[in-house]
């Protein structure tokens, strides 16, 4: 025979009614009297599910501590300097190493040199150079997050096509 609750008492996940005065109900058997296979009877239901928003807010935690790390311009004391004359033939990089190594804050000058009209994009440091055939265009910039990053270069036609050449920033130490 069941007794039937008021209609004002509800269950808590432990068994326990929020009713004052009331009887708490019998407690839940333990995973060995019930046997394996109804082991989930012996977990307490949560009062709602866990939803979206609390996997969100721990990817959205976890992409800002990944970032790379911004330095202040007063924080690069001791930065060096890296300078590099590169030549472009109909979009081919000519002379030079796939990489460009620096240290974080180093301050960087780039000089191209191509024979058609084009421009070279670093999207992560946010520089677009336009060149010009047969004369140098420079492109400088400070080093301030540490990471490899890809050139990319805009046809006349407005098309991107990727560089072979990336510049990495180490750590200053």
């Amino acid at each position: 025979m069941t007794t039937k609750r008021a209609k004002s008492a509800r269950q808590t996940p432990f068994g326990m009614t929020e009713a004052s005065g009331a009887r708490p109900s019998p407690p839940v058997a333990s995973m060995e009297s019930r046997g394996f296979g109804n082991w989930r009877m012996a977990l307490p239901k949560l009062s709602r599910p866990v939803g979206f928003a609390f996997f969100a807010r721990w990817i959205v935690i976890l992409a800002i501590s990944m970032t790379p790390r911004l330095l202040k311009a007063e924080e690069c004391t001791d930065a060096g300097e890296v300078r590099r004359a590169l030549q472009l033939n109909n979009g081919h990089l000519m002379n030079a190493e796939a990489r460009i190594y620096m240290k974080q804050c180093d301050n960087v000058m780039l000089q191209w040199r191509s024979n058609r009209r084009e421009t070279v994009q670093l999207p992560e440091f946010g520089i677009e150079v336009p060149l010009v055939p047969g004369k140098p265009s420079e492109m400088a910039f400070r080093a301030t997050m540490i990471g490899r990053f890809h050139f990319a270069l805009k046809n006349a036609d407005g098309s991107l096509a990727p560089l072979s050449l990336a510049v990495e920033v180490l750590p200053r130490q």
